[in-house]
């Protein structure tokens, strides 16, 4: 496929928003590449261009200045069609243009919203579409850059438009890299944290306007983060210039942050695994660049080390070779040794060496296992070590690298061992950052996906024998993975390493880039179940390893042959599990519980106290010894868990997750014969009270209390019961109690959920009680998710104020004579979503006419799909008044009357799976979205001080709106040209997306929790 790069010429690139700042040094660093640079801003803007174009031509560049206003697209037109009627093409767009406003998320103006939008929404769109359109034109594919911002992935308090409208530049840049890449452009943005500009000033001096106090004379002189600098223009300036070029020509779709800064000489690298494929291809690259190489592999691999460094000597280079197994301390650190003793430095380390076994999981060994991780990840974390020790004693900073993979994002089949090692390595990148960060020395990781080497063809060649599948004759095998349509080569990743290691890096830390994907995630957190092995206990444990947990087991040592059994049962799964023997009554017992498991596994992320007895007595003859028996395991021992838990969570640092066992017999615990488990399941010091105390940790401690639970405990329970009463148990029969409303006892998978909820991401903010609500206005309700969030919390005994346009009159009525029949309440209201005034008005009239409000819905939207260079700005703008202009009226309007009526709230907004991963021939679409949960973020982090949360729903295939999309899809299926952008879609959606989650009642129930009290603590999700 034809590449930008293959032209030899200078390239053309325009940069919007150049007159100063990030603009200004972007237009100054691609036109010292040799670029030849459009400038572009405001007319008002004229004479700082002017000045930008002169420094150019002074340095020997070639530059013209295009004034125009990217919000008006007819302008953005003019400067593509000027920059090629002078240049002859367009190569590079760099939409860098932007604005900002500061205000509290409820005093926000629409006026405020559409100035910020207009900009760096809209205005980005037209960039990336007139370009695309050129760039495809052209034929020989091109480069798209955008303007994200660390606000684009954590909402900014008094910034919330700026922030959303940030969510959306990456939304919309992730579903251009899907569609575009069959043309061979590349979109990604760059997204730093706080720049030393004058908008950086503008911010900080509105947020101490708001504050109510006026801003000191001068610049504002603030620090972000640990490092002594914030991020300057001209590190921007460099990741552009990377993002430009050659070597960046296999990523797209990202959104590139910065992190810690280093500004060390480079002279000496050390790349692993050098004697071929990537690790060749990455020291020739290094040595071309200006470094001293040595050149490191096992002994056997001489002949080839040797043409390598005969490679370099020749091109003028410096090279040495240094054999040495990676997996042996002795090796590694000699190899440091060696290097320093030679050419007294180490400035660069490379860990590139790896194997891969390729083998179906249930046919792999534990020698298998033991062999590509004392390579992959042991050799990984030796050479991270030893070269970072190194760097310390120096003491001017350093780069290491290492190698991990797409696997590290998404364990393929048959490649269980080899991807589980290269998730480790990211984790081990991003730890290793966090700490090394305070000496200047950067860690980051390649992870490409396919990569056109020997040790590609083996694996596909491997994996076709295991299917039975017979090998082409005379044929390259490829992954085609990724939205570029090719496998990558060796030379792609060592541009990105030659990028990774330059100064222009110098701000990117703990970063896994993805090539042709996207970027990082944590390391496997950890989970410790007590009373692991049967019942509600080893179902947690079960579900917990599938969600991704390390999981300690624990219990009595008699049960040890139960615990094996779980153990063997969630590694079978592909999980990782160890046996714990503990008594939770001994504090020796538990405290060498939480000491074993960080010694073994680093880390105590979620604590489970689920252990516990139950006897059954008539109170009146229950014993001092049963009250002790009791006491101890449920009480003590839940104390016990929790206290050595939340020790170790705070000397972490991080937070945690403490989840308790309770029961329906600690809130109804009178004239039963559990009389004394009943009280014991209430212990006051083991739940709010500790929650309060240790929020301030951000750890969570809650508990579950079902009733009945299908387990041997509540059978020997009844069983006992009935005999106290003198009835003799029946043979061959299911005991139940048939407590609650929903005619069965529990499951333990029904708690094992609630477990999985609890110390998930998503329920971060739930810690302690809550109270309920009464109204709930839900917009778009005349069908699909509407319909079906309205029919729920109807269910739930919400009276349900239905909204939609009074086109769906007919259908609202519908929805009511519905509710109505199941004996609910509903009152129904029509407006535009889109008109501020009719929002407020409804607002007011559902408070008014039905007596209160507590709950917000903001769940009205429209889906416009088409490739991004067919899409008109009338669809787009429509597109974005209704998923962001009413979402804002809602939210705002919301809020401002649960703050007036001095009561807590919920407000909750409809995201999408296209708000998470952007999603081709969707990019208006998958903005919006993006910026629905941007201005969901910041809105639930002003909001909170009133008791009022803020969510957002993120379903994906959904009734109607699918309907509509796979509708669309169908007619555009007959279309050839875009039946790449159609896989490339359908390979985005169908992996994440559960059968049942985009069902409008599974979305129905989602929210039924959300305006539930249970989630009152859940906020900004």
């Amino acid at each position: 496929m034809p590449d930008l790069q293959d032209n030899p010429g200078p390239k053309v690139a325009v940069v919007t928003g150049a007159a100063q700042g990030i603009g200004k040094r972007i237009s100054l660093r691609l036109a010292k590449d040799g670029h030849k640079v459009v400038l572009n801003d405001l007319e008002r803007q004229a004479s700082l261009l002017e000045d930008v174009r002169v420094e150019i031509e002074k340095e020997g560049g070639s530059s013209f200045v295009q004034t125009g206003d990217v919000t008006i697209e007819e302008d953005v037109i003019n400067l593509i069609n000027k920059t090629v009627q002078q240049y002859g093409s367009l190569d590079i767009m760099v939409a860098n243009a932007g604005a900002l406003v500061t205000n509290f998320f409820i005093d926000s103006t629409p006026e405020e919203l559409d100035k910020v939008f207009s900009v760096n929404v809209k205005g980005t769109f037209f960039c990336y579409k007139h370009a695309a359109l050129q760039m495809i034109k052209q034929g020989r594919g091109g480069r798209i850059i955008g303007a994200a911002s660390i606000t684009g992935k954590q909402g900014l308090p008094k910034a919330s438009l700026y922030s959303a409208s940030k969510f959306a530049v990456r939304g919309m840049t992730q579903a251009a890299a899907g569609e575009l890449g069959k043309h061979n452009i590349t979109v990604n943005a760059y997204a730093p944290g706080p720049t030393d500009t004058d908008m950086l000033q503008e911010l900080l001096q509105g947020m101490i306007r708001l504050d109510g106090v006026e801003p000191p004379p001068g610049p504002i002189k603030k620090k972000f983060g640990h490092l002594e600098r914030n991020t300057q223009p001209d590190d921007i300036a460099g990741l552009v210039s990377f993002l430009a070029s050659k070597d960046a020509s296999m990523i797209t779709g990202q959104s590139m942050s910065e992190s810690t800064p280093t500004n060390a000489p480079l002279p000496v690298a050390i790349v692993t695994g050098a004697a071929q494929g990537i690790g060749r291809s990455i020291s020739l690259r290094l040595a071309k660049d200006g470094y001293r190489v040595v050149l490191n592999d096992l002994e056997r691999q001489a002949a080839q080390l040797e043409e390598v460094r005969v490679q370099i000597v020749e091109g003028g280079g410096q090279a040495r070779i240094q054999f040495g197994d990676v997996t042996s301390e002795t090796d590694v650190a000699k190899m440091i040794e060696d290097t320093v003793q030679e050419w007294k430095s180490l400035d660069v380390m490379v860990a590139n060496a790896g194997i891969c076994i390729t083998k179906r999981f249930l046919e792999s060994t534990v020698e298998d296992l033991n062999k590509i991780f004392s390579v992959n990840y042991t050799g990984t974390f030796l050479c991270y070590k030893y070269a970072a020790l190194q760097m310390i004693k120096q003491g001017r900073g350093g780069r290491i690298i290492g190698a991990a993979s797409l696997a590290s994002k998404q364990g393929p089949s048959m490649l269980s061992l080899y991807g589980s090692t290269k998730f480790a390595i990211r984790g081990l990148t991003q730890a290793a950052a966090a700490e090394l960060g305070q000496y200047n020395i950067t860690v980051n990781a390649y992870a490409p996906g396919g990569v056109d080497t020997a040790m590609l063809k083996e694996l596909l060649e491997t994996r076709m024998k295991i299917l039975g599948v017979e090998l082409p004759k005379d044929s390259l095998l490829t992954t085609n993975l990724g939205v570029l349509g090719r496998d990558a080569v060796p030379e792609d990743i060592a541009g990105l390493v030659s990028f990774l290691v330059s100064k222009d890096a110098n701000m990117i830390t703990g970063q896994s880039v993805f090539l042709q994907m996207s970027s990082t995630s944590a390391p496997l957190p950890v989970a410790i179940v007590t009373g692991a092995a049967q019942g509600i206990g080893r179902t947690i444990s079960l579900r917990l390893a599938k969600d991704g947990y390390r999981i300690v087991l624990s219990d009595l040592e008699r049960q040890a042959a139960q615990l094996e059994a779980v153990r063997a049962q969630i590694v079978e799964g592909g999980g990782q599990a160890r046996i714990q023997f503990t008594d939770v009554t001994s504090e020796t017992d538990v405290a060498k519980m939480i000491d074993d498991t960080v010694h073994e596994w680093n880390s105590v992320d979620v604590m489970v106290a689920n252990a516990g007895v139950i006897i059954t007595k008539p109170f009146l003859e229950s014993t001092i010894e049963d009250l002790n028996t009791i006491f101890s395991v449920n009480y003590t021992g839940v104390f016990l868990c929790y206290k050595y838990a939340a020790l170790q969570m705070i000397k972490q640092g991080r937070g945690g997750r403490i989840v308790g066992a309770a029961s329906l017999a600690s809130k109804q615990g009178k004239n039963r014969p559990q009389s004394q488990y009943a009280s014991s399941k209430n212990p006051p010091s083991s739940g709010q009270t500790v929650a309060a105390e240790l929020g301030q940790y951000n750890i969570t401690v809650n508990a579950y209390a079902p009733g009945g639970v299908g387990t041997a405990m509540l059978k020997r329970h009844l069983e006992s019961k009935m005999r106290i009463q003198g009835d003799e148990p029946p043979q061959d029969t299911t005991l139940t109690t048939n407590l609650g409303f929903l005619g069965r006892d529990c499951v333990p998978e029904d708690i094992a959920g609630l477990v999985s909820f609890l110390v998930s991401k998503d329920a971060n903010m739930i810690t302690g009680q809550s109270m309920s609500q009464r109204v709930a206005l839900v917009t778009g309700s005349a069908g699909g998710i509407g319909k079906a969030i309205s029919l729920r919390l109807s269910n739930d005994g919400f009276a349900i104020a239905l909204h939609d346009l009074p086109v769906r009159k007919a259908d609202l009525e519908a929805v009511a004579a519905e509710i109505a029949a199941a004996g609910g309440k509903a009152q129904i209201f029509l407006a535009d979503v889109v008109s501020e005034d009719e929002v407020e008005k409804m607002v007011n009239d559902v408070a008014e006419q039905m007596g209160s409000f507590d709950v917000m819905v903001a769940n009205a939207g429209v889906a416009i799909m088409g490739p991004l260079v067919d899409s008109k700005s009338s669809d787009f703008s429509k597109t974005m008044d209704v998923n962001i202009l009413g979402v804002f009226h809602c939210y705002k309007h919301a809020a401002r009357k649960m703050i007036a009526l001095k009561k807590e709230g919920r407000i909750i907004g409809a995201s999408s799976v296209a708000g998470k991963q952007g999603l081709s021939l969707s990019s208006a679409y998958t903005a919006s979205k993006f910026a629905v949960r941007g201005m969901t973020q910041t809105a639930a982090l002003e909001l909170a001080r009133y008791n009022i949360t803020v969510n957002a729903y993120a379903p994906g295939k959904s009734g109607p709106r699918q309907f509509i999309l796979f509708t669309y899809l169908t007619d555009l299926s007959k279309d050839p040209e875009h039946a790449e952008s159609l896989t490339i879609m359908q390979r985005q959606m169908t992996p994440p997306v559960k059968p049942d989650r985009g069902d409008p009642k599974y979305v129905a129930d989602l929210v039924g929790f959300l305006a539930s009290k249970e989630a009152r603590w859940i906020t900004g999700t």
